[in-house]
């Protein structure tokens, strides 16, 4: 999956990462590692694999082994605890937020999240057509049209993946600042690495939409 993401990460740097990880938390790095701001269906096949890795490779500070043998080691040592042990799956804890969550509540909210996001993907549907169409009259250069259109797309799979439900609510600090410092490392191969490019193209988006649907940001103007 790492080709298929075209990570810059191997195999070695995922079993690196969970042999030193210190707590749960760091579960989100090597899920970070998988990342391209794919579409919810994408990220719950990232986080089935990485708990799968998280489970089997061995961790340091469980003495070298993984979470599944320390957990044959505990029922070999204390049979008599084994009945009590079902319902416990050894899954790791999911953190969304502020908010810690079981594997299970977490494919939930998955579910409940692409069901209400419905509407707002058939709206950025009808934006991207829109915007591409824009572009063609706007651009005098076809390079320069794709790739704002390219950042566009990439602008809402994240917003997405984020679990945003309409354009109003989006932060003004996530178009000016945090979507930019996100694509410089998550969106690497697409030789677009000037942070004030990126920005501005996510202003044009922007401008785009506050001037043909009268919407703006959560926080008003983007600039």
């Amino acid at each position: 999956m790492l080709k298929e993401t075209k990570s810059d990460f191997s195999l070695q740097h995922v079993k690196d990462a969970i042999f030193d990880e210190e707590d749960n938390d760091d579960m989100m790095k090597v899920v970070a590692m998988f990342d391209r701001g794919g579409d919810v269906s994408e990220l719950s096949n990232i986080l089935e694999l990485v708990t799968d890795a998280w489970n089997y490779f061995p961790h340091e500070r469980l003495g070298g082994v993984s979470p599944v043998e320390k957990s044959l080691e505990y029922e070999k040592k204390y049979p008599k605890n084994k009945k009590s042990e079902k319902g416990k799956d050894g899954m790791p804890r999911v953190r969304v937020g502020d908010r810690e969550m079981s594997w299970d509540e977490h494919q939930v909210m998955l579910a409940d999240m692409e069901k209400a996001q419905q509407p707002f993907k058939k709206w950025i549907s009808g934006v991207l057509k829109d915007y591409k169409s824009f572009l063609k009259r706007d651009e005098s250069s076809t390079k320069e049209a794709k790739k704002h259109y390219f950042i566009a797309e990439t602008f809402f799979d994240r917003v997405l993946w984020l679990g945003w439900l309409d354009f109003g609510s989006i932060r003004k600090e996530f178009i000016t600042d945090e979507f930019p410092k996100w694509w410089l490392t998550h969106v690497i191969s697409s030789g677009i690495n000037d942070p004030k490019e990126i920005k501005d193209s996510v202003h044009k988006l922007a401008d785009f939409i506050e001037k043909k649907y009268l919407l703006k940001g959560s926080n008003g103007s983007t600039r």
